[in-house]
């Protein structure tokens, strides 16, 4: 009885601690300030700075190679060590190219302002569409309230082989206090400078029938603002919820059907996997999906949104449905099932192993495979470097992209 009690007081210990963290505050002023100075520079031009770059010191706190990736006209830098990461904006300033903005430890929530320039003699290479021959960052950063430098030299390109970096719970989630809340738009649109290349969203339903991005059945001050709100999200229409509750973050909870509008017009992501929560709303989720999939290949987007089969009862509604062969759809359960249900994609946890043998027999099958959630890098090392996975969902997309990257 009394570990029983110690048990349920550190969960609540947990709980609270989590409800409370705050989102670092970035240097936004000496980034603004910074690019306020220069001009916009074409998609083509950042691109030739993508690439694995090698630091010229001894050490820093970010590591030995760092790897340097265009994303939506910004540049966004994967680190190995701390599981850092910056978030840069490119400018031309004086005739240099400019990057400025912030790093960031993604677990600490240690944080400073980033500039990092190139000479005018490469700026000027790369601006006309050349790589110059040694190609070097100068960098600029603050830690520790202090003042420090490096340099990085070009080492090589990135492969091109694909990948699928999925972003759990939207791209991330509310512990690692990011700018954004877990399940929100603003999360979405955030995990693509992450490095994510997909989102997983978690969906619960309405008392009155719409699907909304929540990941708990439980409202609580873990995911919302508000003090004062309690009960289960079934226990709330969709106008009460907007009305009165809040994500972490300030955002309104969004629905299933905002979201992947979101996802086809503001966005690159390639995959949406959708985890139902809750029973008995497969019908009205699959009509969603078939609704979102034409309106996405109708803008022309290659946008993949799959039904996520996470449970026996899941399974089995699904099954009940008389189309369920052609609906597209990611299976978590064994590879019976996966036949059964005519998934796209299996999707086993992490912990089973490599299951080398049972990857490669499922992808003989013109099926992919996806594991989950893996966080911890060194595990994500090894199953980069030893298995045969097709993706990985994460709630560290940017240490998946680093690894996957210099593996």
């Amino acid at each position: 009885m009394i570990k029983y009690l110690i048990n349920i007081a550190l969960i609540l210990l947990l709980v609270s601690c989590e409800a409370n963290l705050v989102a670092p505050e970035i240097p936004l002023d000496k980034i603004n300030d910074t690019i306020s100075k220069g001009s916009f520079i074409d998609k083509e031009v950042i691109d030739k700075i993508s690439g694995i770059y090698k630091l010229n010191e001894n050490s820093s706190p970010f590591g030995e190679l760092l790897v340097i990736k265009q994303i939506n006209s910004k540049i966004s830098v994967f680190c190995g060590k701390n599981a850092a990461f910056m978030l840069l904006e490119p400018r031309l300033i004086d005739s240099q190219i400019v990057l400025a903005g912030y790093w960031r430890f993604s677990q600490s929530g240690d944080n400073g302002f980033i500039k990092i320039t190139i000479s005018k003699e490469n700026s000027s290479q790369l601006l006309k569409m050349n790589m110059p021959q040694n190609l070097i960052l100068n960098a600029e950063y603050e830690h520790d309230t202090k003042a420090k430098k490096f340099t990085l030299s070009f080492n090589k390109a990135l492969k091109s082989e694909p990948f699928m970096v999925i972003g759990h719970r939207g791209g991330g989630r509310n512990s690692d206090r990011h700018p954004a809340s877990e399940n929100s738009l603003n999360m979405i649109a955030y995990s693509e400078r992450l490095g994510a290349s997909g989102v997983e969203l978690d969906v619960q339903c309405t008392k009155d029938g719409i699907p909304i991005l929540f990941h708990d059945i439980n409202i609580s001050k873990r995911l919302i603002r508000e003090d004062f709100f309690i009960g289960e999200i079934p226990d709330y229409t969709y106008a009460q919820l907007r009305s009165f509750c809040t994500l972490k973050n300030g955002e309104k909870i969004p629905s299933l059907e905002e979201a992947l509008q979101f996802i086809i017009d503001s966005t690159n992501h390639s995959l949406v996997w959708l985890d139902i929560k809750n029973e008995g709303i497969l019908k009205i989720i699959t009509y969603i999906q078939s609704k979102y999939l034409e309106k996405a290949k109708l803008k022309g987007r290659d946008l993949k949104i799959y039904i996520g089969i996470p449970s026996d009862e899941i399974f089995n509604e699904f099954m009940a449905i008389s189309s369920h062969y052609s609906i597209p759809s990611i299976c978590e359960l064994d590879e019976q099932k996966v036949y059964s249900a005519g998934s796209d994609i299996w999707a086993p946890r992490w912990s089973l192993g490599f299951l080398s043998d049972r990857v490669k027999a499922i992808q003989q099958q013109d099926k992919n495979v996806f594991v989950w959630t893996l966080d911890e890098p060194i595990f994500i090392r090894k199953y980069l470097d030893k298995s045969f996975f097709d993706g990985i969902l994460t709630n560290y997309p940017t240490v998946v992209t680093y690894e996957y990257y210099t593996n």
